[in-house]
């Protein structure tokens, strides 16, 4: 018989809790950075699950917590004791006592369980080393992408990053590629060649192979790698926009960098990161694992505005032909298609906001679906600030089409 079975899965932000469950879901929404309880079950875009896992004799062990960001947290059933973590869909142990555990837990969490219980987020499971010790030497990079399982290839890649890179949350600032030894650069390169993508963005990397690969200069710079000078200080410009962003430096001093660019270059600078392909600048680059949070956290929102504005205030630096590209961005085929407007569509808007306000009038009406579908139940909590300025422009016979737009759209999708 099985040492650990699935019996029982609930969506923790709607069922009814015991008193030790909610403890544990507080403490999970607090160190994930999603905030109270009734914040959470405010939150449209945050999806829960809580798994009941009962032992050999059907009696609950324990009680797993499963978001729809890859993230989750495994505790003893009514206690508030904290057994394990998922991040980025692989679940890590927090005692090594337990070492066992993670193996056990992968034979109850069968393809035939998941699919019967409807679980959304996958788990990776695998035994985790203990503190303070190494893989066996002869296992490298090599070795460990050779190995034949997903499975157990993944833990090994993983521990090997552990390893190298520390467990420490430390996204910010991002680790400059020349600065990494050369055990670390073995590594990413390895894993940039095999295309096995490894959860970096933690220790100060990033979430793609492409981005990675262009950061080592093992793939051709992209119009965003131009660089700028600040003082005595010369940096890509990417870089630059990710610490306004972040709100480690002068988005004045930024913008008057950028404004020096050849305009060619400083135009095409600018379309990259509103695009989205400037490696992860729409990602928080939190200072700690609680900032960190997905989605609606205050420095989540507070990252985004700081971003959507630069780019809006260097948009108008371009003159006419950022213009363009802003109209150009509010037409694309995914900016049109996306449900609730992905960033470049803020960006876009508010670009042609400032156009508006520079020649004395108002955003052109042609534009009010885009903005409607900025806000409302479907809209980026992320960037509520800059929904707000965008409004504040338009006048009052307008804001209420918006507004029965936004409704209709609701309604169409039975919300």
């Amino acid at each position: 018989m099985a040492q650990w079975r699935l019996h029982s899965v609930r969506d923790p932000l709607t069922a009814t809790l015991s008193a030790g469950e909610k403890k544990q879901l507080a403490r999970y929404l607090k160190e994930e950075g999603l905030g109270s309880l009734a914040a959470a079950r405010k939150n449209d875009e945050l999806a829960m699950q809580l798994v009941r896992i009962d032992d050999a004799k059907g009696k609950p062990a324990f009680a797993l917590y499963l978001a729809s960001f890859g993230s989750g947290a495994l505790f003893e059933h009514d206690k508030p004791t904290l057994v394990g973590n998922v991040i980025q869909h692989h679940f890590e142990l927090v005692d090594d006592d337990r070492s066992d555990l993670p193996a056990q837990l992968a034979k109850a969490f069968t393809k035939a369980e998941v699919k019967r219980l409807g679980l959304a987020t996958a788990i990776v499971f695998g035994k985790s080393p203990p503190k303070g010790s190494a893989l066996p030497a002869s296992t490298g990079v090599a070795e460990a992408l050779a190995l034949p399982k997903g499975s157990a290839r993944m833990t090994a890649v993983s521990q090997l990053a552990s390893m190298l890179f520390g467990t420490k949350w430390a996204p910010y600032p991002k680790r400059d590629p020349q600065a990494l030894s050369a055990e670390q650069r073995r590594f990413l390169e390895a894993t940039i060649s095999a295309g096995h993508e490894v959860g970096l963005v933690r220790c100060g990397l990033f979430s793609k192979i492409e981005w990675n690969a262009r950061a080592l200069g093992k793939a051709p710079a992209g119009a965003s790698d131009v660089e700028i000078t600040i003082g005595k200080e010369r940096l890509p410009l990417w870089r630059a926009v990710s610490d306004v962003a972040s709100g480690h430096r002068d988005p004045a001093k930024v913008l008057a960098a950028f404004s020096k660019l050849d305009p060619t270059k400083a135009l095409a600078g600018w379309q990259e990161i509103a695009r989205g392909d400037a490696y992860d600048l729409f990602g928080a680059h939190a200072l700690t694992d609680a900032e960190s949070g997905i989605p609606r956290t205050p420095n989540n929102v507070k990252h985004r505005t700081r971003l959507f504005s630069w780019m809006a205030d260097a948009n108008l630096a371009l003159g006419e032909p950022g213009r363009g590209a802003a109209e150009a961005l509010t037409k694309t085929k995914i900016t049109l298609d996306y449900r609730s407007g992905y960033p470049w569509a803020f960006i876009a808007i508010l670009s042609l906001v400032h156009h508006a306000a520079r020649a004395g009038a108002v955003l052109d009406p042609t534009h009010d679906e885009l903005v409607a579908r900025l806000d409302g139940k479907y809209g980026d909590a992320f960037a509520a600030p800059i929904v707000k300025e965008i409004e504040k422009t338009l006048a009052k016979d307008r804001l209420a089409a918006i507004a029965t737009r936004r409704a209709e759209r609701a309604a169409r999708r039975g919300t």
